[in-house]
């Protein structure tokens, strides 16, 4: 059996004569090669994350507030995101903020205590994509 050395961006409908197949759902991509008749799945391994633990602690004048690392915490078009990572798979999450101190952000709506979320995420992250807590 041999061993794929080429790296592939996308393939598209064009590439038929590869005899390749993409699926793409979830931010996941499930690709079939044919190579002498024989079908070889080739599956996303999963992305390798830091997490930390959403929890209560002081921010700013907030004595016991619900709290994350700024770091996890991603702005886009003015809005606050977080990615919380549920049974094996990164999901983003809107969150509203309050007070933020140097290192930490207030959450007032959108994650719970004791929830996992990614600590400075890849830009190519997606919503479903599995993903693994180093």
């Amino acid at each position: 059996m041999g061993r794929c050395r080429r790296r592939v961006k996308a393939l598209s409908i064009d590439d038929a004569g590869e005899r390749g197949a993409v699926r793409a759902g979830a931010g996941l991509a499930l690709v079939a090669v044919l190579a002498a008749g024989v079908a070889y799945w080739l599956w996303p391994r999963p992305l390798p994350v830091q997490t930390a633990r959403v929890e209560r602690g002081a921010v700013g004048s907030q004595a016991d507030a619900l709290r994350v690392p700024l770091d996890a915490l991603v702005r886009r078009g003015g809005r606050w995101f977080a990615w919380e990572v549920d049974d094996g798979r990164a999901n983003e999450i809107a969150v509203s903020v309050g007070e933020r101190s140097a290192a930490y952000a207030e959450i007032v709506a959108g994650l719970a205590e004791r929830d996992r979320v990614v600590v400075r995420p890849s830009p190519r992250i997606a919503s479903g994509d599995r993903v693994q807590e180093r």
